[in-house]
């Protein structure tokens, strides 16, 4: 990926190199880049009207190039809001030009990632452009199993968060809901997942240096570790042995005890089999109360561009995905966190903020303002 140019350019809305200046220069108050792992990559930009009418050209489909902490990346302009002295555009992701496609239908069955990406490259309606491609080892994944999509479009087919509530849902999901612990890259037209890597890039936020506040929170409080599982049929065998635990249920003091009543296409064949996968699937590994779920989020400040803190410089070369050590010794922290989100300045090229921790589904919104609802 390309280095920074130090540019914010735009450009018309058919361009699809971003190269040079474009239309023109723009010389924005304000350019805010937020992006969320595997989730939401928009842009909030404030330029004054300018006596030489740059201002102008941003309008309505118009892409913005502006450097992100992986080089210069487009965003095409979804609203304008004029005020007394400036215009204010918000923008998002070339990528997003995937929410005016559509997959009608396409099947997978038992496929590694990088098979289940082209077989869903080739059902979109439209042609526009886009690379998909997986980076890891593919080895460490199951296969997508045998499962149908019919009409949805082209974001939430990879990545629309995977939330079931009684049933193990087998038709429409995403692909990261089966291929996880995996970052979305979007480099232009380029759509990587790129595998999570379980070491740590070695760099570390500590309280006093090169952080200015820490905020860390962990709640349990939607925490179940112990299921009374029901079918959807008064008339179904029960579960013999009447309640299965989670492997972490020995870390509180109490189970944390609900029952959960599942959805299953023949509930008068269920045996004890049944159950267990059920709440192994549904409840332990992806419902929103699983185990799982306990969140530590660490919210800090890149300081190296101040004076005295120029050491810190490498810091600014985290990326999402990453995985870094925070460590507050007044409270005896010391933990591994992933990069999850951040806040960037892209006039001055740095973090605002960026925020650590496990994403979980109040934080990953993978289209922000206008109307789309999620499938269910």
């Amino acid at each position: 990926m390309e280095g920074r140019n130090c540019m914010i350019t735009i450009h018309d809305k058919y361009d699809r190199e971003f190269k040079g200046i474009g239309m023109n220069i723009l010389q924005p108050s304000d350019c805010t880049i937020n992006e969320e792992i595997n989730g939401m990559f928009e842009m909030t930009l404030t330029h004054p009207y300018d006596s030489k009418g740059i201002w102008k050209g941003l309008i309505l489909q118009n892409i913005i190039s502006a450097p992100t902490p992986r080089g210069n990346q487009p965003f095409r302009i979804y609203k304008t809001s004029l005020g007394i002295d400036s215009i204010t555009v918000y923008a998002r992701h070339i990528f997003y030009d995937l929410l005016d496609n559509m997959i009608i239908q396409f099947q997978v069955d038992f496929v590694r990632p990088q098979e289940w990406l082209d077989i869903y490259k080739n059902a979109l309606v439209l042609d526009q452009g886009f690379t998909f491609r997986f980076v890891g080892n593919e080895e460490d994944y199951g296969t997508g199993k045998g499962f149908i999509s019919k009409y949805l479009n082209g974001v939430e087919a990879l990545i629309e968060p995977y939330h079931p509530q009684n049933k193990v849902q087998m038709e429409n999901r995403s692909f990261i809901s089966w291929f996880t612990d995996v970052t979305l890259i979007r480099d232009k037209f380029r759509v990587i997942f790129q595998q999570w890597s379980q070491e740590s890039t070695g760099f570390t936020v500590e309280y006093g240096k090169n952080m200015m506040g820490i905020t860390v929170d962990e709640d349990i409080s939607d925490i179940i570790t112990r299921v009374y599982p029901l079918l959807n049929d008064e008339n179904a065998p029960p579960y013999t042995k009447g309640y299965i635990d989670s492997v972490h249920v020995d870390e509180y003091v109490y189970p944390k005890i609900a029952p959960v009543t599942y959805d299953t296409s023949d509930p008068s064949s269920a045996d004890d089999s049944l159950y267990e996968i059920l709440v192994n699937l549904v409840t332990f590994d992806f419902d929103q109360k699983a185990t799982r779920k306990v969140n530590i989020n660490v919210n800090f400040q890149i300081l190296s561009r101040l004076a005295g803190y120029e050491k810190y410089k490498p810091l600014e070369n985290v990326l999402l995905g990453d995985l870094i050590t925070i460590i507050d010794r007044r409270t005896n922290l010391k933990r591994e966190a992933r990069v999850i989100s951040y806040d960037w300045d892209a006039v001055a090229e740095k973090y605002n903020s960026i925020e650590l921790g496990t994403a979980n589904e109040s934080l990953v919104s993978y289209v922000k303002g206008g109307s789309y609802v999620p499938s269910i």
